[in-house]
């Protein structure tokens, strides 16, 4: 008969699936918000706002790292036209806003933007030097239950750490200085 140490077994039952919790964001989405409907779906049209306005119902912070600094945000006039404008020093945070698309009916985006400070020496090939003047970021809802182990600690470390859950999948656009 082989022992097991008691330290492993209780680091594995610390980690187990509990019954009802949410390891993603996404699932209070689904389980509240209706589907869209439209045959086009706008998620922000910050240009039909004024400068100087708040921005539209339904967007949040979203705070990656609550011990830095948050981007701030606000409506300004850019070539004719109004614009998300973000300023940001050692942020880590950013803009959400909840929505519910099928991707098969929805699968095509659109936007603009236009960034006009890069990022001296930022480069996302490399861990050290990761960032980005500018991202979109689109998250896909799915089955928790069909992640595996390493995956399911990941997320509960990174709701740990941030305070959020995570999205079972993520598509990101960035600006890169260097790509």
């Amino acid at each position: 008969m082989r022992c097991i140490p008691v330290l492993a077994i209780a680091l594995l039952a610390g980690c187990a699936s509990v019954p009802g919790e949410e390891l993603l964001a996404s699932t209070e989405v689904v389980r509240r918000m209706p589907r869209e409907a439209g045959v086009r779906v706008e998620v922000a049209r910050f240009s039909r706002r004024a400068a100087g306005e708040t921005l539209e119902d339904g967007w949040d912070p979203y705070i990656i790292l609550p011990s830095k600094p948050r981007t701030e945000y606000r409506l300004v006039s850019a070539g004719g036209a109004v614009a998300l404008e973000a300023k940001s020093e050692r942020s880590a945070s950013g803009l959400v806003r909840r929505i519910r698309i099928d991707p098969h009916r929805h699968p095509l985006l659109e936007w603009r933007w236009r960034v006009a400070n890069l990022i001296p020496r930022a480069d996302v090939r490399h861990a050290a030097t990761d960032d980005a003047a500018a991202r979109l970021i689109v998250s896909f809802h799915g089955d928790a239950a069909r992640l595996d182990f390493q995956d399911r600690v990941q997320l509960r470390l990174a709701r740990a750490l941030s305070g959020q859950s995570l999205p079972y999948a993520t598509l990101m656009y960035i600006w890169s200085s260097a790509l």
